[in-house]
């Protein structure tokens, strides 16, 4: 929805496909002629909403012999069928979904920077999906409890949503006017809405992002947190790498927009949020409360449609008020590093220290659905969660501060986030203290599970921080002690080719289980292992372009023990050209003594060799690299 944008359900159904009205027939015999003998078990399956997943594990459990190849016969399906996207809430919303969103951006413009006005401004048909899940006003939701001020119910199933004419609760659902037209904007105007949404969520302190949506973010097992108005640092911090993207795009000369067309009510709630911003005296409270108010406002306003109207808001002005936001949610780190002594905090809680009961006219508590007395608080206090990893892993990701990442990490080490026996860090500090009511983490034993395990994930997450604020030094000597291929495997307990869910840390109280790894499977952590392997051997810059020139340069980060004996690393960019960095010097290819590229020899496709002279690869060569046509390149360093 256009108030939640970016919020992704706890349970999310994958995208079904439904075969477009008057294709029936054709689909029908596609699939038959495809298969040699009976193709009765894939008819049966696109009689309703199907997944190609579907229709390749129908094709393998009935041992069906194709006449074509089975990813050729899926593809032709798909042309017959229409996409639906489904997503439904169990319990709640996670809070940090949304912020995968920037990965995505900038791995794309990591190979294609060329065409970032296109994705930027080229595509005008990004929509807001929409569903009956709905925020509910303070007033509804923060309620005296036998424990205290407390907020529940925050969010619902609307069912005056769900009856409104067209809206299908089980289906695919997109913003629409009040003529009944799909809402379609820019990508540029979509990461505006998010922005906007995610500012505006800032807690009664300005520090973290509120868990309004009924769930925390990556660590599910703290499920209570969204009660005790719970907000969580890690998605401030992606916040913040999404508007430096947004200020320096909009505010580079190079900017090819000269104003973006937004939904009107969107455009005026940025000015409204920053017309509170630029109020001078208020205090953290009032600034909040203010900006609550239009936002319970706003989302009121859109509840159902939007007027249909756009707005064309200069980009200047753009860069203005997000540039302002920015400076807003740095002010909120500052008090979170001081609130936390040093170690950024992942979560924090907050207490209603000044309240007063609503009443109705007669002088009756107004009580919301579950029977609870509502309130309007007056007063918070912020109260600090115990330390967890998440927090700093995030904040070293979106460092722009070498110093400042340099002493995170090394309070991070000093703390007991580190286990010192494993040389591994845990989920977190020691959680005995915390009330029950913080979540379900509570009742699991210590070392095991989310509970200060190393959960691979969020550790690799935050090994993968170290790389990219640029503490070299300590991601190469962490990721000797930490990732999985150096460990032993008779402590690991299974092949270190393999990776698990969790490690029993040294906090279990059962000797036999610490260091042994949990559960096996593919999670988070392979993907950054990803992330890690092209910071290391791409480098942050990769593509770019200027002046109508495509460049290419590499900047491995590599420590000097990854060379083989030869004085050679290699590594397969863009899936099909061998990259082979031949290093004599015995150097790191980091720091200020590092051996650095001096030349390179690019093989092309017809088998002759080219030499670049120095770091950086231009023009047709660049575009023949990105092309696939060069399948080797020797990089010389000296």
């Amino acid at each position: 929805m256009i108030q939640a944008d970016g919020y992704n359900p706890l349970e999310v159904r994958p995208s079904t496909f439904v075969i477009t009205e008057g294709k029936e027939e054709e689909a029908k015999t596609l699939l038959t002629k495809a298969v040699k003998e009976d193709a009765s078990s894939l008819l049966k399956v696109i009689e309703k909403p199907f997944t190609p997943g579907q229709i390749s594990n129908t094709i393998s459990r009935n041992q069906l012999q194709l006449n074509v190849e089975e990813d050729v016969l899926i593809n032709q399906l798909l042309l017959l069928t229409e996409q639906q996207i489904e997503a439904g809430a169990v319990e709640g919303y996670w809070s940090d979904h949304w912020d995968y969103l920037m990965d995505l951006v900038e791995d794309y413009l990591l190979v294609y920077p060329d065409r970032k006005d296109a994705l930027l401004y080229g595509n005008a048909s990004y929509r807001y999906y929409d569903n009956a899940a709905c925020v509910q006003p303070r007033s509804a939701s923060y309620v005296l409890s036998p424990k205290g001020v407390r907020q529940y119910g925050s969010r619902v199933e609307d069912e005056e949503k769900m009856a409104q004419p067209g809206f299908d609760p089980k289906g695919t659902n997109w913003l629409k006017t009040k003529d009944g037209q799909n809402v379609e904007v820019t990508l540029m105007a979509k990461l505006l809405s998010l922005a906007v949404n995610k500012f505006a969520l800032l807690d009664s302190c300005g520090m973290g992002i509120e868990m309004e949506g009924g769930n925390p973010g990556w660590n599910d097992a703290m499920n209570g947190l969204p009660g005790l108005f719970g907000s969580g640092m890690p998605e401030s911090f992606e916040l913040k790498r999404l508007l430096l993207f947004i200020v320096n795009e909009l505010s580079s000369d190079n900017c090819a927009a000269k104003s973006v067309a937004l939904p009107a009510e969107i455009a005026a709630y940025i000015r409204d949020i920053y017309g509170v911003l630029k109020k001078e005296g208020l205090s953290d409270f009032t600034y909040w409360d203010q900006v609550c108010e239009l936002k319970e406002a706003y989302r009121a306003s859109v509840k159902f449609c939007v007027s249909g109207e756009m707005t064309d808001v200069p980009t200047a002005e753009l860069a203005e008020i997000f540039a302002a936001f920015y400076d807003k949610l740095e002010q909120g780190f500052e008090k979170a590093m001081k609130l936390g002594d040093g170690i950024v905090p992942t979560y924090i809680t907050y207490e209603a220290v000044r309240y007063e009961e609503i009443k109705d006219e007669q002088g009756n508590n107004v009580r919301n659905p579950s029977g609870y007395p509502t309130v309007k608080v007056q007063e918070f206090r912020p109260v600090l969660v115990p330390y967890y990893l998440e927090g700093p892993a995030r904040m070293l990701a979106a460092s722009t501060d070498i110093e400042q990442a340099a002493a995170q990490a090394a309070a991070v080490k000093a703390s007991d986030l580190y286990d010192v026996p494993l040389k591994m860090y845990k989920t977190s500090v020691s959680i005995e203290n915390v009330s029950a009511e913080n979540g379900r983490i509570r009742v699991f034993t210590p070392g095991w599970l989310e509970r200060e395990s190393v959960f691979l994930h969020m550790e690799y997450k935050y090994i993968l921080g170290l790389l990219r604020a640029g503490l070299y030094d300590q991601y190469y000597d962490t990721i000797q002690g930490a990732l999985i291929p150096f460990l032993d495997p008779a402590v690991y307990g299974r092949s270190t080719l393999e990776n698990s869910s969790f490690i029993a840390s040294s906090v279990n109280p059962d000797p036999d289980v610490r260091g042994r790894g949990f559960q096996a499977r593919l999670s988070g952590s392979t993907v950054e292992v990803l992330s890690m392997w092209i910071e290391m051997f791409f480098g942050k810059k990769g593509f770019s372009y200027a002046d109508g020139v495509l460049s290419l340069e590499l900047q491995p980060k590599l420590a000097s023990w990854l060379f083989d004996e030869d004085g050679t690393a290699s590594f397969k960019m863009l899936s099909s050209c061998q990259v082979t960095y031949i290093n004599k010097t015995g150097k790191n290819t980091y720091g200020e003594d590092a051996a650095v590229i001096t030349s390179m020899e690019l093989t092309l496709a017809d088998g002759t060799a080219e030499t670049v002279e120095g770091a950086v690869i231009s023009g047709q060569l660049a575009e023949s690299v990105r092309a696939g046509k060069v399948p080797a390149i020797k990089v010389y360093m000296n």
